[in-house]
């Protein structure tokens, strides 16, 4: 009876304590740098001319893991570009070669990996949503038939998916690729250095357009460090 008392015991006690170990050799703390490359913004008469090839971001991220399976993380990304003012435009008084396209974003997410035995190493499904502050300075462009050049910001949210997979390079570090697609949602929201109203729509509208080429499709690496 005894013998089958302990074993009994020894039962629960094992799989209790397999159920609070999650994460590579239980760690389940990391952090993580993603460089990536997104699509550019759309060439059309009438706004863009000679855009880059691509456009470059970088992340930071922080992830802990919750269950033996499930990640929630925060995440910071930038994303700039410097792109070309039409030609056309070269004799207006204020004409600047390129005006710069800038995008801040933080993210709150939660990961699915699909072995939860390994995660955070894992191949994975990300999802999440975050606050965006789009820039667009010395954009110059077309209105009521004369010249004009502004800049504008504008806050706004988007939902974010992603597919992955990390692997382990040596004791903690990661190795990853991700691919992301983001939906921008977006608000009413914005303030900038006009005070023409037709000019802001103007200015946030072409913002927007830039950056619904630039979260189309992302493409990221990771590298990572399992903290603890």
């Amino acid at each position: 009876m005894k013998i089958k008392l302990l074993l009994i015991i020894f039962c629960f006690s094992s799989i209790y304590s397999a159920a609070q170990i999650s994460g590579y050799m239980g760690k389940k703390f990391s952090i993580l740098y993603s460089p990536g490359i997104s699509m550019p913004p759309s060439s059309y008469t009438g706004n863009f001319l000679q855009n880059p090839f691509f456009n470059i971001g970088h992340a930071a991220s922080i992830e802990y893991l919750t269950r033996p399976s499930i990640a929630l993380g925060l995440q910071y990304r930038l994303v700039s570009n410097n792109i070309n003012n039409r030609i056309q435009f070269e004799n207006y008084i204020g004409f600047e070669d390129k005006f710069k396209f800038t995008s801040h974003s933080f993210n709150f997410y939660g990961k699915f990996h699909f072995n939860k035995f390994l995660a955070p190493l894992s191949s994975y499904l990300k999802m999440g949503f975050g606050l965006q502050e789009l820039k667009l300075k010395d954009f110059i462009f077309i209105n009521d038939e004369l010249v004009n050049k502004g800049s504008v910001s504008s806050l706004d949210f988007k939902f974010n998916m992603s597919i992955g997979k990390n692997w382990i390079i040596a004791d903690y570090l990661l190795l990853g690729i991700e691919l992301e697609h983001a939906l921008p949602l977006y608000s009413a929201s914005s303030y900038g250095f006009s005070s023409n109203s037709t000019v802001k729509r103007i200015l946030v509208a072409n913002s927007r357009r830039i950056n619904n080429a630039t979260e189309f499709v992302k493409l990221s690496i990771n590298i990572g460090f399992i903290a603890f």
